[in-house]
């Protein structure tokens, strides 16, 4: 099967789409299918450097939010390429820029045409300067045109899938839950890295780490995290906090940290590789996260196979991942946070207990179950 996938993020970026992307892309190789990735040009990206499946598209800068690119919603070029490559389906991760490109050639190409939600539009308006330009209603309006328009549509959770619902979607939706390699999670890095690493980061072997990893933006609620461990430290100074990822809202949380004075109890380590991102859940001990506006939140499924207890404000992306009691705890304000952190580090026994149930619920989510999924709706919508 030939799959042209249409994605406003790729590589080099690191977010959730680009990973669904590029781990549907591998799974779909592995099994001797074909997917052309058709994305925006990236300035730090040649065209030498790219694979031959890879194809990119002319883009500026969005408005706003310098980290994010969008490129000309039509293209001959693109559309004459996807005749010659004769594509049998196309799956669009992205509603604006190559969203419209994807869902115009698969009209005018009569190609069946799949969408994944990846993003809560409605808590992304933000980003669009000279605000009210897209309003809340505005972003949930544009999801329910964008969504009927195609064939099928793809959502990781159940509170995507009833918001689409309550939004006015008529398309048959699917929930399939992205997986990720759990090899690479499972992995145990040898204990000179990880103490090379705690090094490097300023960290000592007495210091309670707590981690959360993602990209650095208002709607992640990071600042709250932040507020929550001024509180934590007063009542013990061995807690530490890594914030691993980088974006546009850094600045402003760097600022937060010096006027808390936490600068010795927080670390921004920064952007890091993907892979070598084990490495700093294997040397937390649980991972935190003020989130609410995740459509899955693959960083909790991430720490989950990494074995950490994972402390989450209670938010439904996270219910497929976490089971309140068993291997982490749903709060609803600093009160609960604390008292979770402190209760995870005063009982070993739970500690290990909620260690070994993560791993458990994370076997649940690998790649090879995802592919599956997808391959289903591929079929049944190629089928139709």
């Amino acid at each position: 099967m030939k799959i042209g996938i249409f994605t406003d993020t790729y590589r080099p970026q690191i977010n959730g789409v680009v990973t669904s992307v590029c781990l549907m892309e591998q799974k779909l190789k592995e099994h001797g299918h074909e997917p052309f990735i058709f994305t925006i040009a990236h300035p730090h990206v040649k065209h030498s450097q790219d694979p031959s499946n890879v194809f990119r598209i002319g883009s500026v800068t969005f408005w706003g939010n310098p980290d994010y690119r969008i490129a000309k919603i039509y293209s001959r070029g693109t559309l004459k390429k996807v005749q010659e490559l004769k594509i049998d389906l196309i799956h669009s991760h992205a509603p604006f820029s190559l969203g419209i490109m994807a869902h115009l050639i698969a009209k005018k190409l009569e190609i069946p045409e799949i969408h994944t939600y990846h993003t809560m539009l409605s808590d992304y308006t933000h980003y669009i300067k000279f605000g009210g330009l897209m309003p809340k209603l505005a972003a949930e309006n544009y999801s329910r045109v964008f969504c009927n328009l195609v064939n099928a549509v793809i959502v990781p959770t159940k509170k995507v899938y009833q918001t689409l619902k309550d939004y006015g979607v008529k398309t048959p939706i699917y929930i399939i839950p992205t997986g990720i390699e759990l090899s690479l999670f499972y992995k145990e890095i040898p204990k000179q890295e990880l103490l090379i690493l705690k090094d490097n980061l300023k960290l000592s072997e007495n210091d309670q780490i707590l981690i959360f990893v993602g990209r650095i933006a208002k709607e992640k609620s990071i600042e709250k995290l932040i507020n929550y461990h001024k509180k934590l430290v007063s009542k013990d100074p061995h807690y530490k906090l890594i914030i691993v990822g980088s974006g546009d809202y850094l600045k402003k949380l760097t600022e937060l940290v010096e006027s808390l004075s936490l600068e010795d109890h927080i670390v921004f380590p920064g952007k890091v590789n993907y892979n070598d991102l084990p490495k700093y859940y294997q040397i937390a001990d649980c991972f935190v996260t003020a989130s609410t506006s995740e459509t899955q939140g693959l960083v909790v499924l991430e720490a989950a196979a990494s074995g950490l207890p994972i402390v989450a404000i209670d938010d439904e992306s996270y219910y497929d991942m976490i089971q309140h009691g068993k291997n982490g705890f749903y709060y609803h304000h600093e009160g609960e946070y604390i008292s979770y952190l402190e209760t995870i580090f005063r009982d070993q026994k739970l500690k290990t207990q909620m260690m070994d149930y993560s791993r458990k619920i994370a076997d649940n989510f690998s790649s090879e179950s995802f592919y599956n999924r997808i391959m289903s709706v591929y079929q049944k919508t190629i089928g139709q």
